[in-house]
């Protein structure tokens, strides 16, 4: 608590005041936790004070010296703080709210988490001398010093640049989760362990600060499951293609090699070979000196009710306009296939993967209705 000598000195006004830190009174200014709301304490000399957690509100601090005072977590909503001297003041986590602040010096302030939301600021000092006077337009001052909340999410083994490449995905499905705030890309830093990725609350959508702690706590764990759940898909995608390189490779050199050691040991045997290079079954059969080997491909009928109901349903996917374009893209492609008499099956196979793959980088968790039994579908249709 404040001590009650000092604060009831301080409240008589700045001129007994300074008289009396005149008198050679050496020792600590204690006003923690002081009510102090609508004081005049213009040009009152207060260097070093402790204020910590003292209601300022409405207080008239015109000059008033405060150099090296603790002003950390104190109320000074609505203050006229113009000219105030403020070198080295902790005003960590302090609310300037409404406050006006113009021609402040602020040299060495320390500032974290103080609120300045509304504050009225033409202009500061930042330099040591008060020489230098920076002019602000309306609201700039609050726009550049105002402490943003940071999202801290950890990578985990380092990140890598497809992850950076999907970081405004990412950003985006986090605003549209939390109507009204608005996130930015802060910085991408190695961490011990891994990477650190910091995103910046530019806009919580006017909540209170601690609405915004509950948003911070929110968009990371949000946030970390959905980077799990992007690198298992990495995970399995990049399985997945090893799978579909070694199946190509089967078909491009072990087939023919197949077929020529059965034409050389078997002169007069006929091959036909029907289909195209895709993920699906190899059936073979002979019969005599003729050996017919078919490449076979999913149901078509399969795929074409799966189509005909993802066009159905296409609007219910939370894809973005560029995603649902792609999306689109790809249905129109496998519908163009299934309308000739001879399917590409190669373009099947391709279109089908593509629309599997945006729906794995983007939706795939917060599928809904019959969608998830959609999806499954799909993946069966595409897997190795």
């Amino acid at each position: 608590m404040a001590n009650k000598e000092q604060l009831e000195i301080l409240q008589q006004g700045a001129r007994v005041w300074n008289a009396w830190r005149k008198s050679d009174y050496t020792g600590q200014i204690d006003l923690y936790d002081a009510d102090l709301s609508g004081i005049n304490l213009s040009r009152a000399r207060l260097s070093r004070a402790n204020l910590r957690k003292a209601n300022l509100s409405e207080a008239n601090l015109t000059r008033t010296i405060l150099r090296w005072a603790n002003l950390s977590e104190a109320n000074l909503r609505k203050a006229n703080l113009s000219g105030i001297h403020l070198h080295g003041t902790s005003l960590i986590g302090a609310n300037l709210n409404g406050s006006t602040l113009t021609d402040a010096c602020l040299w060495e302030t320390q500032r974290a988490g103080w609120s300045i939301q509304g504050v009225f600021c033409e202009a500061a000092y930042w330099d040591k001398a008060r020489q230098e006077r920076t002019i602000y337009k309306p609201g700039e001052f609050e726009r550049l010093f105002a402490d943003k909340i940071k999202i801290m999410l950890h990578y985990e083994g380092g990140i890598s640049p497809i992850e950076i490449a999907t970081l405004p995905t990412l950003i985006q499905r986090m605003e549209a989760a939390h109507p009204g705030c608005v996130l930015r890309l802060h910085s991408v830093q190695e961490a011990p362990g891994g990477a650190t990725v910091t995103l910046v609350v530019e806009d919580g959508g006017q909540g209170n600060p601690d609405a915004l702690r509950i948003l911070k706590a929110d968009i990371e764990t949000i946030s970390q499951r959905v980077i799990r759940a992007q690198r298992a898909l990495l995970e399995e995608r990049g399985r997945r293609k090893q799978a579909e390189i070694k199946l190509q490779m089967m078909y491009d050199e072990i087939f023919p090699r197949m077929m020529r050691l059965i034409m050389e040991k078997s002169q007069g045997t006929q091959i036909n070979v029907s289909g195209g290079m895709i993920i699906g079954n190899v059936v073979a059969g002979i019969s005599g000196e003729n050996a017919e080997i078919n490449y076979t491909y999913n149901d078509l009928a399969t795929i074409e009710t799966l189509v005909n109901e993802m066009l159905t349903r296409q609007a219910e996917l939370p894809l973005t306009t560029s995603e649902h374009m792609q999306f689109e893209t790809q249905l129109n492609a496998i519908q163009e296939q299934l309308a000739t008499q001879a399917p590409n099956y190669s373009l099947l196979r391709e279109a089908l993967h593509t629309m599997r793959h945006i729906l794995e980088a983007g939706v795939a968790h917060v599928l809904v209705g019959h969608w998830p039994e959609i999806m499954h579908t799909l993946q069966s249709l595409t897997r190795v």
